[in-house]
Order: structure tokens, then sequence, then C-alpha cells
């Protein structure tokens, strides 16, 4: 094949030797290819398909005898014409993964890049149908505002006139999981850059009162932009770090706690983290989000819900935190779940619904 010829596997085998897994590999792929001018359209996804194929085999390509021989078994495997390996050759860390999470299906999941998910804006769908039919791009309806593309597809037009947003099925999954009350005082207080926030904010008719919290200003201000872009009701704000004990003015019906995790849950998209996480991560993870999730009670209202997620596969920063965050502050576990869409064409979630005693 032409892209086993030596020379592409000695560039994709210099990228691979320098990157250090301390950036997404998307961003560190991408600034070499504003280095490396002479790479053409082909040559990006070539180098890039092969590289993702490398790292999609994770543990698996350890007997090979170099880079280049790892680089090129991973392709054969990925083709057909080599054997395909064991779940725990690729991930040897079974015994970590949830006991709820069936373990070969969920690296089995690892080895494609998973859809495009568009969630329309109330009183958009015409246009994002219409401009899809018009540009001949493939879609599938898999829920009433959301739609699944081809990973690939062009969608910039939609996005940039906020007639929808991406946001992957299973996150979709989960915040569906907050049940709204007309009035209700909801706290997302992990917001990131808002996703979930703006699901329900689209999803709701009905009025409740939104504040999002962050550390990270830049993020809050990207979260603003967002909800002006879709033309929803902007949230209050509030700046403040989880990790400090402190008051919020309001107590809360309702706490959206998405903790800070290893996003092992999101590996299909980022397979790079199959080799480069640190196992030792999860324990500091799971000890972070205790420490957050004590905080974040404290403004929440007795009888009110918590919401606990992550886009972790891990127990330890899953149902075993639930089973602490039960027994040291008086909550009452409601129902918990891993979400994924059929055939792992998303990500792989957590919740846990919990209410304060």
């Amino acid at each position: 094949m032409e892209i086993l010829k030596p020379f592409r596997l000695a560039v994709v085998a210099d990228i691979l030797s320098n990157y250090q897994f301390d950036q997404p590999f998307q961003y560190y792929f991408a600034n070499l290819c504003k280095q490396n001018r002479s790479w053409g359209s082909k040559d990006r996804k070539i180098y890039k398909n092969l590289c993702f194929s490398y790292f999609r085999m994770g543990y698996a390509l350890n007997a090979e005898p170099d880079l280049q021989s790892k680089i090129s078994k991973a392709v054969a495997i990925s083709d057909g014409s080599s054997q395909f390996p064991k779940a725990d050759e690729i991930f040897p860390y079974r015994s970590d993964v949830s006991q709820l999470i069936n373990f070969d299906e969920w690296v089995k999941g690892l080895q494609f890049q998973k859809p495009l998910y568009l969630v329309l804006r109330r009183g958009t769908e015409s246009l994002v149908l219409n401009f899809l039919k018009q540009n001949q791009i493939p879609f599938e309806k898999v829920s009433e505002f959301s739609l699944r593309l081809e990973a690939d597809s062009k969608c910039n037009h939609i996005l940039e006139n906020g007639w929808a947003w991406t946001m992957d099925f299973a996150s979709q999954k989960v915040a569906d999981c907050v049940d709204v009350v007309e009035d209700d005082a909801i706290w997302d207080a992990c917001s990131g850059a808002g996703g979930k926030s703006i699901y329900i904010s689209n999803k709701f008719i009905k009025p409740f009162q939104l504040t999002c919290s962050d550390k990270r200003f830049t993020i809050l201000e990207n979260l603003k932009t967002r909800f002006k872009t879709l033309g929803l009701k902007a949230p209050q704000i509030e700046l403040c770090d989880l990790l400090e004990p402190f008051q919020l003015k309001t107590k809360y019906d309702k706490v959206i706690l998405d903790v800070p995790c290893s996003g092992s849950g999101t590996w299909g998209r980022s397979p790079e983290n199959i080799l480069g996480f640190q196992i030792s991560k999860i324990e500091y993870f799971a000890k972070l989000q205790l420490q957050i999730a004590g905080n974040a009670l404290k403004n929440l209202k007795v009888e009110g819900k918590l919401y606990y997620m992550t886009c972790s596969v891990f127990a330890a920063e899953n149902e075993k935190n639930v089973d602490l965050l039960v027994k040291n502050h008086g909550l009452k576990l409601e129902s918990m779940q891993y979400t994924v869409a059929e055939n792992n064409e998303s990500d792989t979630l957590f919740i846990a619904v919990l209410t304060k005693l």
C-alpha cells in the first residue's frame, strides 16, 4: 500500500517519537502541519490516520522491535491482514474499569472514530435539515433535537449561525437525566463551556434559574458567547474554585456536578490517551472529585438533587465515589448508570442522581 512506503513510515515515526503526551494529539498535529507546509491534504490525512492506528492499539504493540514496526503492525491489524489483539493486550487495566461496563466492548469501541452529533436549537430544524440536504451531507435523526453525522462532516455554517451545536450523544443522554421543574434554581457547578446547561436551556420551555460556575475566566467567557450565539437566555455566572470552601448566596434545588476526571470515556476520540494516561491519575482524580463534591453540597437544598457526572469508565471515579458520598454526606442514591449510544457510537459517560437528606 502507498501509505506504507518507507518515507511515510519514517515521517510518522518522527511525529510519534517527538510527541510527549502533554497536549491533545490533534493540537500537536495541527501545529506540525503549520510548520510543514509541504504536506498536502493527502499527506496530512495519511499521517494522521497512521498515528491514530498506532494509538488505538495501545499496549498491544510492545513486542515489536522499533517504532516503525509498531506502526506497520498497527496498520496490518486495522486492515485485517493481521490478527486483532485481545482487549487486555490493548489496555491491561481491566480491573480498574467498572464492572458495570462490558470491558471487551469498550475496548472495541476505541478502535474507530465516533460520529458527529448535532443538537438543534429550537426553531432552526428546517434551516439545518435544508442545509444538510442541499449540501448532500448524510445525516440520521436520533432524537427530537439531535442528528448523527459522519465524523468529518462539514457543518461550520450551521454552527457559526447558531442553528445547532456539537454534543456527543452520551452527553445528551446524561443531560436528559436532569429533571427541571418550573422555577427551579439550578447550579451547573463545573460548567466548563456550558454544554449541558445549553442543552437543558434549549430543552425546557418552563422558566428556571440557572447559574454556571468555573474557576477559569476564559472558559466562562466562551460559555457566555455560546449562549449568545445560540440565542439562549444567559445564565448567572460565578467565578469560583470548587477546591476551596465557599458559600454562594443561593441554595439550589438541583446541582449539576460534572467533575474533572480521567476522561477515559472519551478515548475513542482521543486514542493517544490509551498509552499516555498514567494509571496513578485514577486515585488523584477520585480524591479531587470528593473534595469538589463536598464543597458543592453545601449549596444544595435539603431534598435537592445532585447530578454527579464524569466522562470516565473507572469505578474509583464513579460508583465507588458515589458510595462514599452516600456514606459521608447524608445522600440517598436514586439511580446511576453509564450512558453510551448503540454500537458504541459515542463516548461513555457516568451519571448518578442523589438526593440530599
